[in-house]
């Protein structure tokens, strides 16, 4: 995400996650990679260019069906990579398909939670993650429920109150909309605006769906090892 030039003072105030400094859940061989305060995309794009690994960046909607196709096909090759100490995955949760669910804000309730977890229970994310995918709404529902988003949480083991009651009340509601808005005007390092998702950059490439994914990645792969 493109956080703008005052998006440091944006996000304090839209009550920003824990674990999401740069406006994504980040995961490297470690895990999800915790943090504590703001940080903008000149601080990731810096810490990318440092690593010695694939920068992945994917930005999705959990209630897009081609965000579940893709997920549910390539995320766990995605978290092996990271685990492997190859790349660093970072998800960036957007709410563009608000309209899509009969006025109950699937996309923006669902990634609230996805903030949740990252915050209060980030060892349970990847699991949740994906459960949210494997459970998909189709579109034009009413969504999930708040209940049915914290079942999801419990049935991956999850068991915060914290991050329970953060769903309910929607805690990071304005964080949501905020790296949502930032990406619909400019994301990094493309620096035109999120046009639809899945969107996926790698190491500064956005995936156009010309070749094969796994062709794609290990494209990218034998680039960075040149």
């Amino acid at each position: 995400v493109v956080l703008a030039s005052n998006a440091n003072s944006q996000a304090a105030a839209a009550n920003q996650p824990a674990n999401m400094a740069y406006g994504a859940v980040s995961i490297t061989e470690e895990g999800v990679v915790l943090s504590e305060g703001v940080g903008g995309v000149e601080a990731i794009d810096e810490l990318s260019a440092s690593e010695d690994v694939l920068d992945v960046r994917v930005y999705l909607d959990y209630l897009c069906p081609f965000c579940q196709q893709f997920e549910l096909q390539y995320g766990a090759g995605l978290e092996a990579l990271a685990a492997n100490g190859e790349a660093r995955v970072s998800y960036f949760p957007v709410a563009i398909l608000d309209p899509a669910s009969a006025n109950t804000r699937y996309s923006t309730r669902a990634a609230n939670a996805a903030s949740c977890v990252a915050q209060y229970d980030p060892n349970s994310f990847s699991a949740f993650h994906m459960a949210m995918f494997v459970g998909q709404p189709g579109e034009g529902a009413s969504g999930l429920t708040d209940d049915e988003i914290i079942g999801v949480y419990n049935s991956v083991g999850g068991s915060s109150t914290d991050v329970e009651q953060c769903i309910v009340n929607e805690d990071f509601r304005g964080w949501t909309k905020l790296i949502t808005d930032t990406a619909l005007e400019s994301v990094s390092p493309l620096g035109e605006p999120l046009r639809g998702v899945p969107a996926v950059i790698v190491d500064g490439e956005l995936f156009s769906g010309d070749e094969e994914f796994t062709a794609f990645m290990e494209r990218k792969r034998a680039e960075r090892n040149s």
